[in-house]
């Protein structure tokens, strides 16, 4: 968020003063102009560094939640049948981007007949969604 403080008091003693508004240089004005383009400045560099330390926070708790059931995984993966192929079809989800779709799930008592009335699909490693059907079938 940038901060406007000084728009806002430059703003203030231009209706006082007029358009062109010369000021002296120790007057009250100009230390009010001072101090607000100060304060701006400090605003905006606290912001942006919040702002970059937010993301290093959000990276790391993302990549702590998707890494919780690695252990899990890996166990699931050496219990496979030797030779069989990993998995690459995606990951199968309710379409949350479709509004009906979203107030359906919201309303959905969790039985899995109540599944059938949803809308699914497909989020490929890559980021692609495609269509699903319920329940999944091999690659739809």
């Amino acid at each position: 968020m940038v901060s406007n403080r000084l728009s806002k008091v430059t703003k203030q003693i231009r209706k006082k003063k007029g358009k062109n508004p010369n000021l002296h240089e120790g007057s009250r004005d100009t230390q009010r102009l001072q101090s607000a383009a100060a304060r701006d400045d400090k605003l905006n560099r606290l912001t942006s560094l919040r702002e970059k330390q937010n993301r290093h926070y959000c990276k790391a708790m993302i990549e702590d939640y998707l890494g919780r059931d690695d252990e899990e995984v890996l166990k699931l993966k050496a219990e496979r049948r030797a030779g069989r192929a990993s998995t690459a079809s995606g990951f199968w989800v309710p379409d949350l981007e479709n509004l009906e779709n979203l107030k359906k799930l919201k309303e959905w008592n969790g039985q899995w007949a109540g599944l059938a009335t949803l809308k699914f699909a497909r989020i490929s490693r890559e980021g692609v969604k495609k269509e699903s059907s319920f329940p999944p079938k091999g690659l739809s």
